[in-house]
């Protein structure tokens, strides 16, 4: 079975003479649009309140590519949270279907919900996994789009976020 995946990675840069595509992500070099989350606990979350970087995965309980990247994911968070660098997930599905997922998925990043209307209206997410990376400032400095729904392939997710981690 063969498939098409959609990988699109974006790195902050300065060359503003490069013609938009249309897979670029919207907020890169720009201000996160959405400052609080609540989580699934009711817990909300102000992300300019706490002068940390965020690594930010929007995600889904059937994307094939997001089950993929879990366990990279969690190996990331193992290694590098540290009190300056969160670990956060978003999804639009509710909380029961989130709830039973993560009953049969270790999944360690702090679960929050957006309604789907709400992230297709802001562009959060041009596609399922979109992992992006927030400094300090609430600014997008990496997006990625896109990934592999095999496991052993979906360790680029890992690689790739490792980088620009270490660049923190």
């Amino acid at each position: 079975m063969f498939g098409l995946i959609l990988v699109s990675v974006s790195f902050s840069q300065t060359n503003n003479s490069i013609p938009n595509n249309p897979f670029d992500y919207k907020w890169l070099d720009q201000q996160f649009p959405i400052d609080t989350l609540i989580s699934f606990d009711n817990d909300t979350l102000v992300l300019s309140e706490n002068q940390k970087y965020y690594v930010i995965n929007f995600w889904f309980s059937s994307c094939m590519p997001c089950i993929a990247e879990i366990k990279w994911l969690n190996k990331l968070k193992e290694e590098y949270q540290s009190s300056e660098l969160e670990f956060l997930a978003v999804t639009f599905e509710k909380k029961e279907l989130v709830d039973t997922f993560l009953k049969n998925n270790q999944f360690e990043f702090q679960q929050f919900y957006i309604e789907e209307e709400k992230i297709n209206e802001n562009a959060l997410a041009i596609g399922y996994p979109t992992t992006l990376i927030l400094d300090k400032s609430g600014t997008v400095f990496f997006h990625k789009t896109g990934g592999y729904p095999d496991e052993e392939e979906a360790e680029a997710i890992y690689k790739i976020l490792s980088l620009e981690i270490e660049k923190l």
